[in-house]
């Protein structure tokens, strides 16, 4: 079914004048961005399906695949106001890009917001257990640069979640 979805939307490139030349898996990719950090570094691309976490050393990568990811958050948004998930992802959109301003204390702010709120928690979850498998069974070191990317990464608040339980610096890669 993926590589179906890949060639269609590949086919669709092509007729629009792209030239495609490879596809390549988020997590690869991921592992080309450049973002200046000595310390080690985990990554951490989140996209619509999943999320990856890729932890970066010197030495070596490792990669653990998430199914936390936007989607995630355009569900408990449909979910909370009883829209279809079409609805909501454009709500969604909407609010994190700024073309859509919604008052906090109304239930469509309030649903965005305990959604991206509810996200944040688990992912900042997920990191910590990664974290601790890391370190402990891989002998490596804790990453000391958190770097965030990928369309989920637009999350308001979610850079600040993550940064007040982090020690090293939380940035953003922009591919």
């Amino acid at each position: 079914a993926k590589s179906a979805g890949v060639r269609e939307i590949v086919e669709q490139a092509r007729a629009a004048g792209m030239v495609i030349d490879r596809v390549v898996p988020a997590g690869i990719a991921m592992d080309g961005l450049l973002s200046g950090a000595n310390d080690g570094e985990l990554r951490v691309g989140i996209g619509a399906r999943s999320t990856h976490l890729l932890f970066c050393t010197q030495q070596t990568r490792q990669l653990r695949t998430l199914s936390l990811a936007g989607q995630t958050v355009t569900r408990s948004i449909a979910d909370k106001l009883d829209q279809t998930l079409s609805e909501a992802e454009r709500l969604k959109r909407g609010v994190y890009s700024g073309t859509v301003e919604l008052p906090a204390d109304t239930p469509a702010g309030e649903a965005i917001q305990e959604a991206a709120d509810s996200f944040a928690a688990r992912l900042q979850l997920e990191i910590n257990r990664s974290l601790v498998t890391q370190v402990r069974q891989g002998g490596l070191a804790a990453p000391g640069t958190l770097a965030l990317t990928g369309g989920g990464a637009i999350m308001p608040g979610l850079g600040e979640h993550l940064a007040a339980k982090w020690s090293g610096a939380v940035v953003e890669l922009d591919p």
